[in-house]
């Protein structure tokens, strides 16, 4: 059996950036899948709409009052089932990739899309009632989001991780959240603080670059003026797309980290390195955990 040491919040920070860092690259490859796929079917809608928009002669009359309307409002709800399903799917399988690196077991991509596929609808249920409890929270008073976030901290690495239905897991990270509550809470506001300056300084200087670029080159042709300028936003986007992925793994390794070291610290957790992902005893497999 593997054993654990409990962690302070330093040392949790700490796991949390070696989890981030070593797994970017398959959490690249998740966000592509996933995320990509969804940017790709919201940019088609968008495009669909504007060229709708367009191509009315009377704007009022054309939207809303012929076919124009109800093909607006399929677009709209094909882009909010996209967005559902396919998000359900990335915190799904990052959270599993972050659990299986924390663990030191095996993960690969198709047995972690079909453990989550399974899960699917305990996964919806628990990001639901999550939503709710923040929001809750904030109704109480706006600062009451931040406990209410730090309740349901543990919801999706507790399904993932265990055998539970949603409001099972609502019910076990209240359970698990409610040791060393304040002390969690500063944990938690603290790496907020850090992810929350981290894009402070992620933006200035992505501004700074924007702003700054066009001067070096304001000497150079029409033509070549074009080629900088696509190349200017290009370099922007892919900066802004590492950034947010780099902040997600962040963020999705800080709650896994959290789960684990809560189990560690009140239930004297211990992994079995043996364990090893097999598609056909998934379920049996993440029972065990």
């Amino acid at each position: 059996m593997q054993e654990f040491k409990p962690m302070g919040f330093g040392d949790v920070i700490d796991k949390t950036f070696r989890l981030a860092l070593k797994n970017f690259k398959n959490y690249l490859k998740i966000f592509a899948v996933f995320y990509g796929t969804l940017f790709l079917i919201i940019g088609l809608i968008s495009l669909k709409a504007y060229f709708i928009y367009n191509n009315a002669k009377n704007l009022e009359y054309s939207l809303f009052f012929n076919e124009n309307l109800y093909i607006l409002i399929i677009l709209g709800v094909i882009g909010a089932f996209s967005a559902v399903i396919l998000s359900i799917f990335g915190i799904g399988i990052t959270t599993d990739l972050f659990s299986k690196s924390f663990l030191g077991e095996y993960w690969d991509f198709r047995s972690s899309f079909l453990y989550v596929k399974n899960k699917f609808w305990s996964i919806f249920a628990s990001s639901f009632l999550s939503a709710l409890v923040v929001l809750c929270g904030a109704l109480l008073f706006i600062i009451g989001m931040y406990p209410a976030a730090v309740l349901v901290s543990c919801v999706i690495p507790a399904l993932i991780n265990e055998d539970l239905t949603g409001s099972g897991s609502i019910k076990r990270s209240f359970e698990l959240t409610k040791n060393k509550f304040w002390s969690l809470f500063g944990s938690f506001i603290l790496f907020s603080l850090f992810t929350s300056t981290l894009g402070f300084v992620f933006f200035v200087s992505i501004f700074t670059f924007a702003a700054a670029a066009p001067f070096k080159f304001i000497a150079f042709s029409g033509t070549h003026i074009s080629i900088i300028t696509i190349a200017i936003y290009l370099i922007l986007f892919i900066a802004t797309v590492l950034y947010i992925c780099l902040v997600g793994a962040l963020s999705t390794a800080y709650y896994v980290v959290q789960y684990f070291n809560q189990r560690i610290k009140f239930e004297n957790f211990v992994a079995n390195p043996n364990l090893q992902y097999s598609i056909e005893s998934n379920d049996n497999l993440y029972s065990n955990n």
